[in-house]
């Protein structure tokens, strides 16, 4: 626990210079639809290459964001970047491929998060329609003007918006409309699940069920095997990530990665 301590400790004055000496990545994990294998995309997932740690995952470091008050700042170079490697994405099969951005709470409550989104998409080309924004869940929590008016203006750019870890926590179920939301993606743990526990299983059927009824499109994340896939398309949960379709790949892997499957076909 103590060295935990010192290095959250020294990772922060560390963190604050990392963009300006580039120890920063984007990582893409394949977005997988999982009825016939084909790639619909990628999430971008931000890694920090330490001199003296190696590579190191956002969950590692995101306390030290945090605390330090680094995660807008942050999340402005992962959405400029992102949206500048997934610019050279080539389509597979006539579609151009979807790429996914985890949104914090804190981008959203500094009021600019639609401006610097927009000038992402003109810097980098990328049609606004290929961008999605992946929400946290608690989001539906929250009663502030300020986050039903940055939606309502991203969603006016043409980006789609989604909530991330549906499912975590006590959601609240009656916001979903509230806001312009395209789709919900389900709480890894609960998928993890499914093929193991009834009540997981019960508990996914539910919120797929529920977001049929309110027209959102349902993602799984957390896809560990056939029969979890094969149990997620039955439902309609088409849209699939995790380790049975690919870990993250750097951004010339992914590039690799999907100019790959262009060629198969």
């Amino acid at each position: 626990m103590h060295g935990v301590r010192i290095e959250h400790t020294a990772l922060g004055p560390q963190l604050r210079h990392a963009a300006e000496r580039q120890q920063l990545e984007i990582h893409f994990q394949p977005l997988v639809d999982g009825r016939h294998g084909s790639v619909r995309g990628g999430e971008a997932l931000l890694r920090w290459r330490h001199p003296d740690l190696g590579l190191i995952p956002f969950q590692r470091f995101s306390r030290s964001a945090r605390d330090y008050g680094l995660i807008a700042e942050l999340g402005t170079w992962v959405l400029t970047t992102a949206c500048r490697e997934a610019a050279r994405w080539p389509a597979i099969a006539g579609q151009p491929p979807l790429l996914t951005i985890n949104i914090a709470i804190e981008q959203i409550m500094q009021g600019e998060l639609a401006e610097q989104v927009a000038n992402a998409l003109q810097v980098s080309g990328l049609a606004a329609d290929r961008l999605e924004l992946d929400l946290d869940e608690v989001i539906l929590q929250e009663e502030h003007r300020r986050i039903v008016d940055t939606l309502d203006k991203l969603a006016a750019l043409g980006v789609r918006l989604a909530i991330d870890d549906f499912g975590r926590g006590l959601c609240a179920i009656p916001r979903l409309k509230r806001y312009p939301l395209r789709a919900i993606k389900l709480y890894p743990a609960l998928v993890r699940d499914v093929g193991m526990r009834e009540e997981a299983e019960a508990v996914v059927e539910a919120m797929a069920s529920m977001a049929g009824v309110l027209g959102l499109e349902v993602f799984a994340r957390g896809v560990e095997g056939q029969a979890q896939q094969a149990f997620l398309c039955a439902l309609g949960c088409s849209l699939q990530q995790g380790p049975l379709f690919g870990r993250p790949l750097s951004a010339d892997e992914f590039l690799s990665f999907l100019a790959a499957r262009t060629t198969a076909r």
